[in-house]
């Protein structure tokens, strides 16, 4: 099951971009993941300083790009069976031996283009083509 949540490092880059939303689980240092109590979903702070980072699942981080910073990814496979990422009208894309990787991949790209979004208040997804 751990591999449908978010690495460390990404879950805390999405936490500073303002990601805020409900999780099952919890990261702690690196790569170790904790459920949460079923009663603690419901509350604003299921994770906090104390519990870990907030591990949401690639789904979530990926609407969360898409709705906060209008950034589309598309994971495909490609030629040779190999993976790749697109992000729609940007042109950017990486080829991966496995979808898993291109998603990761394509993650970490969202989210360095998202904190050059969230650096410049005047600056939108449709200013950085071909970055």
């Amino acid at each position: 099951m751990e591999e449908e949540y978010v690495k460390y490092e990404e879950a805390l880059a999405l936490q500073e971009l303002g990601f805020d939303e409900y999780c099952m689980g919890a990261c702690y240092y690196e790569y170790v993941y904790k459920k949460v109590p079923e009663m603690l979903l419901h509350t604003p702070d299921s994770c906090d300083s104390h519990s870990g980072v907030k591990a949401p699942l690639y789904q979530q981080a990926f609407r969360f790009l898409r709705n906060k910073y209008n950034l589309m990814p598309l994971v495909d496979r490609s030629y040779m069976n190999l993976y790749e990422f697109r992000v729609v009208e940007k042109g950017w894309g990486y080829t991966a031996s496995t979808y898993e990787e291109a998603e990761l991949a394509c993650l970490k790209k969202l989210i360095e283009v998202a904190k050059k979004i969230k650096e410049n208040d005047d600056l939108t997804s449709s200013d950085i083509v071909g970055y």
